[in-house]
C-alpha cells in the first residue's frame, strides 16, 4: 500500500526517531538511512506524477534517457569560393580525360580492325589455295543480290571459320541486326558504330554493314564479275587486296570515287597481297595518276 509522505509526517517521525538512543551503532545506522531515504522522496514529491512511481513505501523513480547531444559544425557547408573552385577542377580534369578516353577505344577500335583484315586476307589466301590461286569476284553478277550469295564476302564466309547460314540473310536484316550480334571480322568496330564520311562520296551507301571491300586490279568494265589470279600481282607487298569501304568493291574507282572510308582519326586499314596490314592516313592514300600511284591499286 502507498504511502504520501507530508512535511508534518516527516518531522513527527524526525522527533521519534530522535528519542532512540544514538548509541546503539545498528539503530544509528538504520534512522540514518530511513530519514536520508525520506528526504529523497519528500524532494521527489515536489515533481508532478512522480507519486506514481512511488509504491511499498520506497521511492522508485524511473531512469530519464538523456538524449544526445548534436553539435553542429560552424562549417557545415562549403563557401561560394570553394564550390566554383571544385567544379573548375572537375572541369578541367573532365577537359582532359574524355579525349584521352575516347583516343584509346579509338585506338583500340583501329587495332581490331587490323586484326580482322589481317584474317580476312588469310581467308581470302585460304579460298585461293583451294581454287587454282584465284580469289573469289567481287560479285558474280552486275549487282549483288540482297542475299549475298554471289559476293566475294560469301565465298570467304565460310574459310574465316562461320557457318555460311549466318549470312543468308538480307543485308537489311543484317542492318538491323544488335552490334554484338553482327560482330565478325568482316566488320570494322569503328565503322559499326557510326556512320562515317568517305574520302570523295560523301554519303556511304551501306553504313554499319559492310566495312571492307575486295580489290579486282582493275576498273574495266565487267572486271568485278571476274575471279583474281594471284599471279597478276606483281607486287604483292605493295598493291592491296582489302580496305575499308561501304560496298564490295575496292578498286580505285571504288575506293576515291565511291565507297571509300576514313574511320580511324582520319586514316584507313589497307590489307595487302602479302598478307600484312598498313594505316594509311587521308593524304597519303595514292591517286592513280602516276605508275608508282596506279601500282598500289593494279599491282602492276
Amino acid at each position: 500500500m502507498r504511502r504520501r509522505v507530508s512535511a508534518d509526517s516527516f518531522s513527527s517521525s524526525i522527533k521519534e526517531r530522535d528519542t532512540v538512543d544514538m548509541d546503539t551503532p545498528s539503530v544509528s545506522a538504520g534512522v540514518n538511512a530511513t530519514v536520508a531515504l525520506d528526504i529523497i522522496c519528500l524532494s521527489f514529491e515536489a515533481i508532478p506524477d512522480f507519486s506514481n512511481h512511488l509504491s511499498s513505501g520506497r521511492c522508485h523513480p524511473t531512469p530519464v534517457r538523456m538524449k544526445p547531444t548534436i553539435r553542429v559544425s560552424s562549417r557545415a557547408a562549403f563557401t561560394l569560393v570553394e564550390l566554383l573552385t571544385v567544379i573548375a577542377i572537375v572541369g578541367v580534369l573532365a577537359a582532359i580525360i574524355i579525349p584521352v578516353v575516347y583516343k584509346v577505344r579509338e585506338n583500340a577500335r583501329a587495332s581490331q580492325c587490323t586484326s580482322n583484315l589481317r584474317a580476312v586476307s588469310s581467308a581470302l589466301l585460304l579460298y585461293a589455295t583451294e581454287n587454282k590461286n584465284q580469289l573469289p569476284a567481287v560479285a558474280t553478277t552486275w549487282y549483288p543480290p540482297a542475299n549475298q550469295k554471289d559476293s566475294w564476302l560469301y565465298k570467304a564466309w565460310p574459310y574465316a571459320g562461320y557457318q555460311q547460314a549466318q549470312l543468308d540473310k538480307d543485308w537489311t536484316v543484317l542492318r538491323a541486326l544488335d552490334p554484338v550480334e553482327r560482330s565478325n571480322i568482316f566488320i570494322c568496330p569503328s565503322t559499326q558504330r557510326s556512320k562515317l564520311d568517305t574520302p570523295v562520296y560523301k554519303a556511304p551507301i551501306n553504313p554499319n554493314v559492310f566495312c571492307y571491300g575486295l580489290n579486282v586490279l582493275s576498273d574495266d568494265a565487267g572486271a568485278w564479275m571476274k575471279s583474281i589470279r594471284l599471279s597478276d600481282v606483281v607486287a604483292p607487298g605493295r598493291t592491296f587486296m582489302v580496305t575499308e569501304v561501304s560496298f564490295y568493291l575496292g578498286t580505285a574507282y571504288g575506293y576515291l570515287d565511291n565507297y571509300g572510308l576514313i574511320p580511324h582519326s582520319g586514316g584507313a586499314n589497307f590489307a595487302f597481297f602479302d598478307g600484312h596490314v598498313e594505316r594509311r592516313a587521308k593524304a597519303s592514300i595514292p591517286d592513280y595518276s602516276t605508275a608508282s600511284n596506279r601500282r598500289f591499286w593494279n599491282g602492276q
